[in-house]
C-alpha cells in the first residue's frame, strides 16, 4: 500500500493525496518542480498531482492511447524535462503545454535515466551507455569530455560546478566542468565503504551518497574526508539497516 504524507506546517495540518487512481505498483520516481507541483514516475506512465481534485492525473500519451515509457525526471524554473529511451520531452509551466522536444538522433538506444542542467545551453544526462549532452534549444546531441564510462548509476554537479559521477561498482569520480579529472573516491582507497553508489545530494557542504550494502557516506568537499551512517549490530541507535 503506498502512502505519501505531506506536513503542512502552518497549523501542523496533514493530508494524504487521494491514490486512486494510481496504477503502477512500481513507483520510480517523486520529484516536485518549482511550483510544488508533485510528479510520480511509474512502470505504468507519469502522473502529476492536482491538489484541487486531489487526484493523480495521467501526463504523456502516445497517439495510441499507451503511456510514454519515461525514465527520467529534472524540474527547471520553466518547467520540466522527461527522459525516455531516445527522446526527451517537455512541459512547460507557462501554458501548461506537455510536447515531444526531440529525437535523439544516433543514439536511439540511448535510455535516459538521469538528467541535470550543465549549463545554461546544455543537458547532460546519463544511461547504462555513458553520458551525453543535449542543447536545450536544438535538441542537438554530443560527447562529453568526461571520458567514456558506462553504467552509470549516479551523477551530480554540486554548487562548486564540479560533476560527480558513479560508475557501477567503481565508486566516484569527480570532475571539473571541462573535463579534468579531479579525484576519486573508492573503498579501495578508503573513502568510500561501498564500491556500488546508488544516489548522490549535496547537503551543507558535504555529499551524501547512497550505497548498495554500505550504508550512507558522507563526504566533506571541504576537506575531503568521510563519515559513514550504516547499521551497528547491538546497537538500536545505529542506522536501521544497510542500505
Amino acid at each position: 500500500i503506498l502512502k505519501f504524507q505531506i506536513f503542512i506546517f502552518s497549523g501542523l495540518q496533514s493530508c494524504i493525496p487521494n491514490f486512486s487512481n494510481l496504477k503502477g505498483k512500481k513507483i520510480l520516481c517523486i520529484n516536485t518542480d518549482h511550483k510544488g507541483k508533485m510528479w510520480v514516475l511509474t512502470d505504468k506512465g507519469l502522473l502529476r498531482y492536482n491538489d484541487v481534485s486531489d487526484l493523480f492525473s495521467p501526463i504523456g500519451m502516445e497517439e495510441d492511447g499507451d503511456q510514454i515509457p519515461f525514465s527520467s525526471i529534472f524540474p527547471d524554473e520553466s518547467g520540466v524535462w522527461f527522459g525516455s529511451c531516445g527522446k526527451l520531452y517537455r512541459f512547460e509551466y507557462s501554458d501548461e503545454a506537455f510536447f515531444h522536444f526531440c529525437n535523439i538522433e544516433g543514439w536511439e538506444e540511448f535510455n535516459i535515466t538521469q538528467i541535470c542542467s550543465f549549463d545554461e545551453h546544455k543537458l547532460l544526462c546519463s544511461s547504462r551507455d555513458g553520458l551525453m549532452f543535449i542543447d536545450k534549444e536544438s535538441g542537438a546531441a554530443s560527447v562529453t569530455p568526461f571520458g567514456s564510462r558506462k553504467e552509470i548509476s549516479a551523477m551530480l554537479i554540486d554548487s562548486k560546478d564540479r560533476l560527480w559521477v558513479a560508475p557501477y561498482n567503481q565508486g566516484i569520480e569527480v570532475y571539473s566542468k571541462d573535463g579534468n579529472l579531479i579525484r576519486t573516491y573508492s573503498s579501495t582507497n578508503g573513502n568510500l565503504s561501498n564500491d556500488i553508489v546508488l544516489c548522490m545530494a549535496e547537503r551543507n557542504s558535504a555529499i551524501w551518497v547512497g550505497t548498495d550494502g554500505g550504508g550512507i557516506n558522507i563526504i566533506s568537499t571541504e576537506d575531503n574526508t568521510s563519515d559513514c551512517l550504516s547499521y551497528v549490530s547491538g546497537d538500536p541507535m545505529s542506522f536501521p539497516a544497510n542500505c
